[in-house]
């Protein structure tokens, strides 16, 4: 039997998900509405950057999870891939910005507002901390999947070392406590 949440603090988010049918629960990853070690698996996918700190946010996950239970991440955009092509990453931010987020000052509102890491997450860190919380790293994978033929081009796996690349996955399991 499983039984899964959609977790997030935008109510907007949430709705979205209630038309799905899956169970919602609104609230902020730095304090998680679960009992202690009440859950098996956690994900957090393309969040990590919207936190100012991952530290709490790890703490809290490590402490809903269960005894041998799995943390999955996968992020964007990671930080040594971005020290490598800072350049050309910020002239598409620029144009994706003129021609999204700065024609609607709302946007350009809650764009800065939940933007923490624009010079990406340390995927290092973020695995170092895990393990000095009691988890094993299972799997760390840095991959790519492309928004055009001319990215692919650019920044394709021929192109960057596992750190250098612009995506981060990490599956780690709760193994003791810290």
């Amino acid at each position: 039997f499983l039984k899964f949440y959609g977790l997030d603090v935008s109510g907007n988010i949430l709705r979205a998900l209630v038309s799905k049918k899956i169970p919602v629960v609104c609230g902020i990853a730095e304090q998680l509405p679960f009992k202690n070690e009440s859950m098996d698996v956690v994900t957090l996918f393309a969040a990590m950057h919207h936190f100012y700190d991952h530290r709490p946010i790890l703490n809290e996950v490590r402490r809903i999870l269960k005894l041998n239970g799995i943390i999955y991440m996968d992020h964007d955009i990671n930080k040594y891939f971005f020290k490598k092509f800072s350049f050309l990453i910020n002239i598409y931010r620029y144009l994706f910005r003129k021609r999204r987020v700065l024609k609607n000052e709302n946007l350009e509102k809650i764009y800065n507002m939940s933007e923490f890491h624009s010079e990406g997450i340390d995927s290092v860190a973020i695995k170092e901390y895990l393990v000095k919380l009691g988890f094993r790293i299972v799997s760390s994978n840095y991959h790519w999947y492309g928004l055009s033929r001319p990215t692919n081009l650019i920044f394709s796996d021929r192109n960057f070392c596992k750190e250098t690349a612009p995506l981060f996955e990490c599956i780690a399991q709760k193994a003791k406590e810290p």
